[in-house]
């Protein structure tokens, strides 16, 4: 090899080793800037009976926000904060009267605003659904 080919192949390592450490910290800018919209997020739901729906319709809490639009995430918040069914979703969450081993729980909660959009989600960001014990 002559020296023009050695110094063309080390231009193009260059070039793909800038590449590769250029895109790995746009992906880590990516996944902190997601991390502070998402925090503040997560905060409001586990504050509202969304934070047990979503336990309860087995979705991953985590793996939601890190994955659905974000949209449909405040929509669903704005609808549990807005909600008229407040004492039919205490009385759902009552220890002393919840059945979480039940399969048909979800289905009981045909009360909650959100319970279409859920459903809708359970299937993509399912943890399973949750037992006693």
């Amino acid at each position: 090899m002559n020296i023009p080919s050695l110094a063309g192949m080390g231009l193009l390592m260059v070039l793909i080793l800038a590449s590769v450490l250029g895109v790995s910290i746009a992906i880590l800018r990516n996944y902190r800037t997601g991390l502070r919209h998402r925090d503040p997020i997560d905060s409001r739901i586990r504050h509202l009976r969304l934070n047990d729906m979503l336990r309860v319709m087995g979705i991953d809490r985590q793996l939601y926000l890190h994955n659905a639009p974000l949209n449909q995430v405040h929509a669903q918040i704005n609808s549990c904060e807005k909600c008229d069914a407040k004492e039919a979703c205490e009385e759902f969450f009552d220890p002393a009267t919840a059945d979480f081993e039940a399969d048909s729980r979800e289905l009981e909660n045909g009360f909650c605003p959100n319970r279409d959009s859920l459903a809708d989600t359970a299937g993509k960001y399912s943890i399973g659904p949750l037992t006693k014990g």
